[in-house]
């Protein structure tokens, strides 16, 4: 990966990534508001074969792509810590609470934020 930085982890790098890429598509692409946002949800099978989340990542750019605003929550984070981001149910609707419950904790985690 491009611009890699071991000493900072492999989901900054992730992050910093995705937030250069989707600045760009917005850059490329004419859009009808002052900003954009997307939310990049890090999902992964668990050992027993379910699905965890390891990171929530949420990106937003102006019209220009350039960065307005970048948020990662992690294991390191209680929100995300108590927001039970996994699920045995593999199904498209296991999956959807799953990314509801990912949505909660980003939603309350951004509440908080000064």
């Amino acid at each position: 990966m491009t611009g890699t930085t071991p000493e900072k982890g492999f989901q900054y790098n992730i992050f910093q990534n995705s937030m250069k890429h989707f600045g760009e598509y917005v850059k490329q692409n004419t859009m009808a508001t002052e900003y954009a946002l997307l939310t990049d949800l890090l999902i992964s099978r668990t050992p027993n074969g379910g699905y965890g989340v390891g990171g929530i990542h949420i990106y937003a750019v102006n019209q220009n792509g350039e960065r307005a605003y970048g948020l990662i929550l992690n294991s390191h984070h209680p929100n995300f810590q108590s927001g039970n981001l996994k699920t045995d149910d593999g199904s498209p609707e296991g999956l959807q609470v799953m990314v509801k419950r990912c949505m909660d904790v980003l939603l309350k985690t951004l509440g908080e934020t000064e």
